[in-house]
């Protein structure tokens, strides 16, 4: 479990937004363009819809028991639709479920007892998401449901392939991070020659064709697929352009997202507890680096649809 999905499920806190106002020293924030909008994980267990200048839009989901948290949410690359992960028993289990854009129409999708990390296919078809047996690709309504080669863990020391933070390149490849978490938690077959572990990969649905991206974890591609950006290993946001150029470390933070137009970055930093927590924005290139609110984290920024 990541400190991320540990914090949410435990955390109680309220809900605190602040406006943009809390600009870093030296910096102004631009203007929110009207039509942008992020969906966020808050700290209170409820997914979260907020404009680029932090002011909160509508929320998505509430909370029908203190043992519900929803968090990760994930836009369908029409912007009508999101994924999100749920737990209703505290903890004991997770699942993915799909809602529309307003919070309507809730209903599960995916099968065995943890689930989450959802992340949509470009054309539409498929949500992948992490679950015990490894990464599972299903339709969003819940039909044909198929695991991801080589993907999985047998055991508790995860002496298989193990694969986290699903997402998709623009042509529809799939990428996913392979034993994400430290190096102390790895398998002795992570010290093999050209075992990739800790890196960002790609491959095709059946997990075959596997070929490393960039050491790191939680790789989202711009819409021209230009360009990466993700969490290096040690934390903190980085960009790579797709032509094999050099990593540009863009400052502390992790779950980053792009805009719709891949000019602006949403992020997430860590707070020194789970209400601290908060979502950032940034220009692509790490200018204009300001605050949008505290007590969330999963910042998902809509698709121009």
């Amino acid at each position: 479990m990541t400190r991320t999905s540990a914090t949410v499920v435990t955390a109680l806190a309220a809900l605190v937004v602040t406006a943009a106002g809390a600009v870093e020293r030296g910096r102004s924030a631009p203007t929110a363009a009207a039509h942008g909008e992020i969906a966020v994980a808050t700290t209170a267990g409820r997914i979260l819809l907020i404009d680029e200048s932090g002011h909160r839009v509508r929320m998505l989901t509430r909370r029908s028991s203190r043992a519900t948290f929803d968090r990760q949410p994930a836009w369908s690359p029409d912007g009508t639709r999101l994924a999100f992960t749920r737990t209703s028993d505290d903890g004991r289990s997770y699942r993915v479920f799909v809602m529309r854009a307003d919070g309507s129409g809730v209903r599960p999708v995916s099968r065995g007892r943890f689930a989450g990390g959802p992340a949509w296919s470009p054309d539409g078809r498929w949500i992948a998401y992490s679950s015990e047996s490894g990464l599972r690709l299903v339709r969003a309504d819940g039909s044909r449901t198929r695991t991801v080669g080589g993907t999985g863990k047998a055991t508790a020391d995860c002496t298989e392939s193990y694969a986290a933070y699903p997402s998709w390149t623009p042509d529809g490849t799939l990428s996913f991070s392979f034993h994400s978490e430290t190096p102390t938690d790895w398998p002795e077959a992570c010290r093999q020659p050209h075992a990739r572990c800790g890196w960002v990969v790609t491959s095709r649905l059946d997990g075959g064709a596997r070929a490393a991206v960039v050491h790191g974890r939680d790789a989202h591609w711009s819409a021209a697929a230009a360009a990466i950006v993700y969490t290096l290993p040690d934390g903190g946001v980085a960009t790579v352009s797709t032509d094999a150029g050099r990593p540009h470390l863009l400052g502390r933070g992790y779950l980053a997202d792009w805009s719709a137009d891949s000019r602006r970055i949403v992020f997430a930093r860590l707070g020194q507890t789970a209400a601290g927590d908060s979502i950032w924005l940034m220009n692509a290139d790490g200018g204009n680096r300001h605050l949008l609110m505290r007590g969330a984290t999963d910042p998902a920024w809509r698709p121009a649809g």
